[in-house]
């Protein structure tokens, strides 16, 4: 799986929000821990029972990064024509799953996770934020799953275009330009990941943000 991401910024920027927790939990998961250069690791956690930890086997600052299973991908961050590209090549699928599923799953997660790095790196450069998320099931079919959680969202959120089915993001105005995530995962079972990135002023209602996620979550 390969992805190339145009994102408005800076190679220096676009390393720091690989490689430094605080830059990783703006976009990639809520909570990080790195222990940096080759030989080193990457932790990442979305809740109890939904976290992993990755060797790093490639550490060239503003360049590139590798790390190993279970989360095997590299990141390049490339300069073309003015633009900062950053290209993601991810492998190592597991033999035994549906790999179709998994792929397309795997290809939605990565869309919808690089649509809130380029939100976060675009028009928060150095602002400080807090992410919250849930997850749990849905008696729903995917995609009514997430028109339900779309529906509960204020009338000025705005969607932000390209996800694939199912996914989405949209940009909170109110509530300083903050980013909300969906992720809805599976198409006999659905699993529901809710995330949001808030930024400035706005953190200081993150608890308040993951009580208000987790009753969307049970609607």
């Amino acid at each position: 799986m390969k992805f190339d991401v145009p994102i408005k910024t800076t190679p220096e920027q676009l390393w720091k929000a690989l490689t430094e927790a605080p830059e990783i939990t703006k976009w990639y998961a809520p909570e990080a821990r790195v222990v940096p250069g080759q030989g080193g690791s990457i932790w990442l956690s979305w809740g109890a029972g939904c976290e992993g930890e990755a060797k790093i086997e490639v550490w060239e600052p503003g360049k590139c990064l590798r790390t190993a299973a279970p989360m095997a991908v590299e990141y390049s961050i490339l300069s073309e024509n003015g633009q900062v590209i950053l290209r993601l090549v991810q492998s190592g699928f597991s033999p035994d799953a549906n790999f179709e599923e998994e792929y397309q799953s795997t290809f939605a997660g990565w869309t919808t996770m690089f649509k809130a790095l380029q939100h976060s790196l675009e028009r928060h450069p150095g602002t400080s934020a807090v992410t919250v998320s849930v997850a749990g099931p849905s008696g729903l079919p995917q995609l009514e799953a997430f028109q339900r959680i779309s529906a509960l969202l204020p009338e000025s959120a705005v969607a932000v275009e390209g996800h694939p089915p199912g996914y989405g993001g949209f940009v909170l105005q109110d509530q300083n330009d903050s980013y909300f995530a969906v992720f809805c995962e599976g198409r006999k079972k659905t699993a529901v990941t809710l995330m949001c990135v808030l930024y400035g002023p706005a953190r200081d209602q993150a608890d308040e943000f993951k009580c208000l996620l987790g009753k969307m979550l049970l609607q």
